[in-house]
């Protein structure tokens, strides 16, 4: 175990929370908004913020936060699958198949930006 490695981990995490906490705050603005059939210029605004905050938290989560348990843990990184996989057997999440939504609902949602 490196402690370098330990010291990005926790910036990581750090950088993680912050991201959840700004996501957190743009879904309660699209909360109050709700779902309608035309949204104005500024709501449309705000969903697309939240997205773009949904896409980089998903990112820092599998990209950097899971990369770097595995790289404390001096585990061969690997395919996303494979930390997805072991995130699941360290219980990080209930299961793997979760992070897979997860990472398929922000592929989905980057794909249609600006529709």
């Amino acid at each position: 175990m490196n402690q370098l490695h330990i010291d990005i981990l926790r910036e990581n995490i750090k950088s993680l929370n912050l991201s959840c906490s700004r996501l957190m705050y743009s879904f309660e603005k699209c909360k109050k908004t709700g779902i309608k059939d035309t949204y104005s210029n500024e709501e449309f605004e705000t969903y697309e913020a939240m997205t773009s905050r949904y896409a980089r938290t998903t990112d820092m989560l599998v990209n950097k936060v899971l990369r770097s348990i595995d790289t404390v843990e001096s585990e061969d990184i690997g395919t996303i699958i494979d930390i997805m996989n072991r995130a699941e057997k360290r219980g990080i999440v209930s299961s793997a198949e979760l992070l897979h939504t997860i990472k398929d609902l922000r592929n989905n949602i980057t794909h249609l930006k600006g529709v």
